[in-house]
């Protein structure tokens, strides 16, 4: 009658939008899926109630060494690749990822006989009333950027020390002129007895050889 097609177009309508809601959350979750999957970054989700994972990017099993489906039924199977010296500490973050603030951590693991740098992100995601449940991480491969920042910093290093050992050589420069100019005047002075003259000879020779050295360091 005419009161129940009231409540058959309500129900028609509640359908609609909860159809188009899901619709529109799977076409959401296959794009950030698509998103994570061409990432050279590894992208990972944890849940907490559940105490596992649910979820990494192909690109974890080349980065740790590690097969997709074997860290699916075993969240801690990476913790191997990790390098010797850094595991007592990253053992901490894979007892238990850290749950309550955002995390950034950097360390070694070794794939295939070669050793590179890891530098894990965590953020902890909350439900309407705040409570964390779940914990999304990236991890990224900084092996690279670390040896240009290494390199870098080595070559600002030998800049700083040419520069030091430069205005040594300069001031070093000056004293040789000093020693030089004193032992020929006293080269100068009358009746000097051979042995002496022959010392101020060699001083005089040491100091010129000397201040050669120090042209060659300021070139």
């Amino acid at each position: 009658g005419p009161r129940g097609e009231p409540g058959n177009s309500i129900t028609v309508i509640d359908v609609t939008a909860r159809h188009d809601a899901e619709h529109g959350l799977r076409e959401s979750e296959a794009t950030l899926r698509q998103l994570a999957e061409n990432l050279q970054e590894v992208v990972w989700l944890w849940d907490v109630a559940q105490r596992r994972t649910l979820y990494v990017s192909p690109g974890f099993g080349e980065m740790f060494g590690v097969d997709r489906a074997d860290l699916m039924a075993d969240s801690h199977a990476w913790f191997s690749a990790v390098h010797e010296d850094d595991k007592p500490w990253v053992e901490k973050l894979v007892v238990a990822p850290h749950e309550t603030s955002p995390l950034d951590e950097t360390f070694r693991v070794q794939v295939r006989g070669a050793t590179r740098w890891i530098r894990g992100r965590s953020f902890p995601v909350t439900d309407a009333e705040g409570r964390v449940y779940r914990v999304s991480g990236v991890m990224e491969d900084v092996t690279d950027r670390r040896r240009t920042e290494a390199q870098l910093w080595h070559a600002q290093k030998m800049e700083a020390i040419g520069q030091f050992a430069g205005g040594v050589s300069h001031d070093f420069n000056n004293l040789l002129a000093v020693i030089l100019a004193h032992a020929e005047l006293a080269l100068m002075e009358p009746g000097l007895s051979s042995p002496v003259q022959d010392s101020l000879r060699e001083i005089n020779d040491v100091a010129r050889r000397a201040a050669q050295l120090t042209r060659q360091l300021l070139q």
